[in-house]
């Protein structure tokens, strides 16, 4: 499985146990020439000693990386690992492509996906010295059920606007998203592997995924005590409730004008989109918090994209109100 190929990128693979990371990996990488996976799933960072050792595979460095839930909570969370990232990681000069591997929960990115996320992006962000300088990274929802999975493959549907929404947040955002379905083979069997020639959408989602160039010696720093994990997670869930409540709202009042429409000729749009902004406001400036003004501006036209003729809500000023 080895080659001499040169380096090309590093793969780092983020997230909490039980969203399927490692055995993405293992995909990605296949079997080691003994007939092991590289990367067993279950294991634990909490001992002090790396048991996912990183596989190069071709042009490619696959590196499995732990998430806030993933390391010994009587520990510095964000110190643990931070030294484990810049170990593993940050060696020197490497064009490093940073995969978040989340699952989704009743439809939704859960809020402790999100705080690693932010979490670790916030650090990459300040390493870099350089606010200006993107910080470019990619999101696989795995495991994915069949119904929801149906769903979510249209990109203007209810169902994946809300799993966009959430991936916005706190100044980042990607549109490099990936969904994949859940494998019956590998949810019944722990370390199983499923050969890459079956998901050919994430030999090329991780090809063509975005990446940052390292600088050599770039070393990250992440301040993230359980006290603040625990408050960033508190503020991540109240914004996702709120996000939640008000496309359960637009989608009742969606119905409703259609229904009156139905019965009567003339329908006022304009009436019907005045009743809608207040709840629109009130709602999306608790849901929009995290979001950038490039985000903000994207997420509110997918939105309003199912909307028939109205208004158009373009963009957010500095006090948190829409401005046409």
């Amino acid at each position: 499985m080895n080659s001499e190929s040169i380096l090309q990128y590093i793969v780092a693979l983020l997230g909490n146990p039980g969203t399927g990371k490692s055995t993405l990996g293992n995909c990605i990488a296949g079997k080691n020439d003994d007939g092991s996976l590289p990367f067993e799933s279950g294991l634990s960072y909490g001992s002090g000693k790396i048991v996912r050792n990183p596989v190069s595979r071709g042009h490619r460095r696959i590196v499995d990386l732990p998430g806030f839930a993933d390391v010994d909570k009587t520990r510095n969370t964000g110190l643990e690992i931070a030294d484990i990232i810049n170990k593993e990681l940050f060696i020197g000069e490497a064009f490093v492509k940073l995969i978040f591997v989340v699952d989704l929960k009743y439809g939704r990115v859960m809020p402790k996906d999100l705080a690693t996320m932010v979490t670790i992006l916030t650090a990459v962000q300040e390493a870099l010295h350089d606010k200006t300088v993107e910080v470019k990274y990619s999101v696989i929802v795995n495991q994915v059920k069949k119904k929801q999975f149906r769903e979510l493959k249209d990109r203007n549907g209810d169902a994946f606007r809300k799993v966009y929404a959430s991936l916005q947040i706190d100044g980042f955002g990607t549109q490099n998203i990936l969904i994949l379905p859940e494998v019956e083979a590998l949810s019944e069997e722990e370390n199983a592997v499923v050969p890459m020639e079956d998901l050919p959408e994430l030999d090329t989602f991780i090809e063509n995924a975005p990446g940052i160039q390292m600088s050599r010696g770039t070393q990250i720093m992440i301040d993230a005590s359980k006290e603040k994990l625990e408050e960033l997670h508190r503020k991540l869930q109240q914004s996702d409730q709120a996000l939640d409540a008000l496309v359960s709202e637009l989608r009742h009042l969606k119905t409703e004008t259609i229904a009156t429409k139905g019965k009567e000729e003339g329908f006022d749009w304009k009436a019907a989109i005045a009743v809608m902004t207040p709840l629109i406001i009130a709602g999306a400036k608790v849901g929009l918090e995290f979001m950038n003004a490039r985000q903000q501006r994207e997420f509110l036209q997918k939105s309003q994209e199912s909307l028939t003729p109205g208004p158009r809500i373009h963009e957010i000023d500095g006090n948190g109100n829409f401005v046409n």
